[in-house]
């Protein structure tokens, strides 16, 4: 095989998984954001609240690092804040040091302190995406 062809082969291969990649997240934003005006809740992809540094401290899962929060789901429910999230983090030595996909959520009272280290509700591990955040919603 030429390197031309070879090169050919590896940017359509590439080009191919990126537009699969694509396609996923868009159906996952979308049937979050479904699922989010279903709640009549508020859907954002980005960390609007800074949520990854505010979870950190009161992770429930032992030495883990380099937070990302992601797909938050937002709103008043009873009282309190809720916030419904993907968070991206890295295991420590004990768990081998992988990367690894949870959703979370946390409340905080409506009466304008915020708590600076929240109480974190973590979703089973098994299942999509979409089936952790509604095992979060109906607990």
């Amino acid at each position: 095989m030429s390197p031309q062809w070879f090169l050919l082969v590896m940017l359509t291969v590439t080009l191919g998984a990126y537009g699969a990649y694509r396609i996923r997240r868009s159906r996952t934003r979308r049937a979050l954001r479904q699922l989010a005006v279903s709640r009549q809740m508020h859907y954002v992809q980005d960390d609007l609240f800074n949520l990854a540094q505010r979870i950190e401290k009161n992770w429930p899962i032992p030495d883990c690092g380099e937070f990302r929060a992601v797909d938050l789901m937002y709103g008043t429910l009873g009282g309190e804040h809720r916030f419904f999230f993907s968070v991206h983090f890295t295991l420590g030595p004990l768990d081998g040091y992988g990367r690894e996909l949870r959703v979370a959520t946390f409340a905080e009272s409506c009466d304008g302190c915020l708590n600076p280290h929240p109480t974190v509700t973590l979703a089973d591990r098994e299942g999509s995406v979409l089936e952790q955040y509604k095992q979060l919603m109906v607990a």
